[in-house]
């Protein structure tokens, strides 16, 4: 999607990030009524469902439901219908739990093509400036507002984030120069590295927590019996 370097688009969703999480809130939104925008940097919608991850680890299966399950239904009727009811390929798609990347990309296309308020912008990131980390002054271009007068658990004021500038980006994920500012009445950040909240203000940390963090009397442990014969 081409856009004037400079301008400022209005919507009423803005998702940022054409992973699964991001896919199925778009089309949620658009579904309600909504005009939608989702924004993806690459040229493929799907994330690591469609970059490889095809063997999803979902247990019991029917504990599943909106979107995703009739995402994993088109996946059981696409090998049905491509190679029989009773072929290798349907035993081998465990009843749509398992899929190739082409076949995830060309589903989650169909249902995005399905809701004519959402639109697509591919080859748009979160545009960021300054240094080239946040210890050394750059920063994500996020806008934000004061939001509910509560502070978070985390000690983390609310705000609600009002708008982001976008830069685009060529196949190979250069910045081309062009920009654009983006409105929204809702973000929602379905990046996997949660760059929104973080422009916004979001605390973060990394490592391990201790355990009176979340109450846990075994903090980074993993346990698991083990038996002979």
């Amino acid at each position: 999607m081409r856009a004037d370097s400079g301008a400022t688009k209005q919507t009423d969703v803005a998702v940022i990030g054409g992973t699964p999480a991001g896919v199925a809130a778009a089309i949620a939104a658009a579904r309600a009524g909504r005009d939608v925008m989702l924004v993806e940097p690459s040229r493929h919608l799907g994330g690591l469902m469609t970059s490889g991850l095809g063997a999803t680890d979902i247990r019991p299966n029917e504990s599943v439901g909106g979107i995703f399950r009739r995402f994993v239904g088109l996946v059981r009727e696409h090998y049905a219908s491509t190679y029989g009811v009773d072929s290798e390929q349907v035993q081998d798609c465990n009843g749509g739990y398992r899929f190739e990347p082409s076949v995830a990309e060309r589903l989650l296309e169909a249902l995005v093509a399905e809701q004519e308020r959402l639109e697509v912008w591919r080859g748009w990131r979160l545009a960021w400036e300054g240094g080239a980390s946040m210890p050394e002054g750059g920063r994500w271009l996020v806008e934000t507002e004061p939001g509910a007068d509560v502070t978070r658990i985390d000690e983390t004021p609310e705000r609600k984030v009002t708008a982001v500038t976008l830069a685009a980006v060529d196949v190979q994920g250069k910045a081309t120069g062009e920009r654009i500012r983006l409105e929204a009445r809702v973000f929602v950040d379905a990046t996997y590295e949660g760059d929104v909240a973080l422009g916004a203000g979001r605390r973060t940390g990394s490592g391990a927590r201790a355990g009176r963090s979340w109450a846990s009397r075994m903090p980074g442990w993993c346990t698991r019996t083990f038996t002979t014969g």
